[in-house]
């Protein structure tokens, strides 16, 4: 059983995927294992995560987050706490 998260790339239109563990959010960020921020959360309680150090490495603008830059990636609560 897997977790529903939706994927938003930098400069793509979005898509969903199902993933097992936390560690597999990092894959999907092209992030280190532990580099995982948690930008905020939606109105429904998901999480949304990005790349921590996305503004360090100089990731680009995500166009459908204009606040975050590289990949930003909706999650359950179930797949973060």
């Amino acid at each position: 059983m897997g977790h529903q998260v939706t994927v938003f790339p930098s400069k793509a239109d979005s898509y969903t995927k199902t993933v097992e563990k936390l560690t597999d959010v990092n894959e999907l960020l092209n992030a280190d294992i532990g580099y995982i921020g948690v930008a905020g959360r939606t109105r429904t309680g998901n999480y949304i995560l990005c790349h921590e150090e996305g503004l360090l490495r100089k990731l680009p603008p995500n166009n459908h987050f204009p606040n975050l830059v590289g990949t930003v990636v909706i999650a359950p609560p179930a797949l973060v706490e």
